[in-house]
């Protein structure tokens, strides 16, 4: 589709996008405690 991230990004649309559905299936909304969860579980940088 051509889509581009930005070059100043700090994290992918992936990335992203996966914190968003664990903090809705997992921490009731809550992106910050869901990013702590899967930095600490190693599951993202």
């Amino acid at each position: 589709m051509g889509h581009q991230d930005d070059c100043r990004r700090a994290m992918t649309d992936a990335e992203i996008l996966t914190t968003a559905f664990v903090a809705a299936l997992f921490f009731n909304g809550n992106q910050a405690l869901a990013r702590q969860y899967l930095r600490e579980t190693g599951l993202m940088s």
